[in-house]
């Protein structure tokens, strides 16, 4: 679930797709988008808003971490692949 920080509201439901855990999660620097990855090799987006997933990329092995550039163009990750 997404909180607004400075008002603790739901700001969206609970994102649903991920089958195994989550190790890592950012915001895009314009509040819409959110990138997470997980031990089963994938890194999705959601749409912050309705709390969906909008795409999958399958990267195979495991994705530990990654980071999102400031413009939200790039994604560096780090894992075993």
């Amino acid at each position: 679930m997404i909180w607004e920080w400075e008002s603790s509201e739901s700001v969206s439901q609970v994102l649903e797709g991920k089958k195994t855990e989550i190790t890592c999660i950012a915001v895009s620097s314009d509040g819409e988008r959110i990138l997470s990855s997980s031990f089963d090799g994938t890194l999705r987006r959601w749409d912050v808003t309705l709390g969906t997933q909008m795409e999958e990329f399958l990267q195979g092995g495991f994705v530990y971490r990654f980071t999102l550039s400031g413009n939200n163009q790039m994604i560096a990750l780090w894992g075993h692949f």
